[in-house]
C-alpha cells in the first residue's frame, strides 16, 4: 500500500511504503503518540467524573438525595470551588513539569525522561483513583500533571532528534 504525501515543501504526490519505514522508527512514532492519548485521557476523566453520583457521594458526604425531593437534588453536587480545583490542579502540575523538564533532561536525558514522566503518572494516577477525600485525590492529579508536563515538553524533542528524515 502507498501512502501519498505531499505539501509546501513536497509540490508533487511521493509514494512511501511502510516497508521503507524503519521498524525502530516505525515503533518510536507509535510509542510517542500515546503521549497525546495520555494527556486527553487525564481531561476526560475528569469531565466524566463530575456529574458522577457515586463520586459526589463519595468526596461530599451526601447521601442520595429521593428523586422526588427537587431541593435535595438541586443541592447534590460538588461546590464550585472543588470543581474548580480538581479541574485546574492537573494543568498546574503539567505547568510546573513542563518547565522543570528541559533541565532533567538534559541531566539524565529525554529518553528517561519520558520513561520518568510515564512512571511519575503512573503514581499519580493511583493517588487519584485510590483515596476516598479530596485532598489525596488532589495531591494525585498534582502529580500526574506534573508526569504529563514531562512528557508534553520532551517527547517531541525526542521525535525530532530520533527520527530519520524522509527525502524523496
Amino acid at each position: 500500500m502507498c501512502y501519498f504525501f505531499s505539501g509546501p515543501f513536497l509540490p508533487h504526490p511521493h509514494c512511501l511504503e511502510l516497508s521503507d519505514i524503519p521498524e525502530e522508527q516505525f515503533a518510536l512514532k507509535t510509542f510517542t503518540t500515546f503521549q497525546s492519548i495520555q494527556e486527553s485521557g487525564a481531561d476526560s476523566e475528569n469531565s466524566q467524573s463530575l456529574a458522577m453520583k457515586y463520586f459526589i457521594r463519595q468526596y461530599t458526604g451526601l447521601h442520595y438525595p429521593d428523586l422526588n425531593d427537587k431541593v435535595a437534588m438541586a443541592s447534590f453536587h460538588l461546590t464550585t470551588r472543588d470543581q474548580s480545583l480538581k479541574t485546574s490542579i492537573l494543568s498546574a502540575g503539567t505547568f510546573f513539569g513542563a518547565i522543570i523538564a528541559g533541565d532533567i533532561a538534559d541531566f539524565i536525558g529525554r529518553r528517561m525522561t519520558i520513561i520518568a514522566g510515564c512512571f511519575i503518572f503512573s503514581i499519580g494516577c493511583i493517588l487519584k483513583t485510590a483515596p476516598t477525600g479530596l485532598a489525596v485525590m488532589v495531591v494525585g492529579r498534582v502529580v500526574a500533571g506534573f508526569g504529563v508536563g514531562f512528557i508534553s515538553a520532551i517527547v517531541i524533542l525526542y521525535m525530532s532528534v530520533s527520527t530519520l528524515d524522509f527525502t524523496f
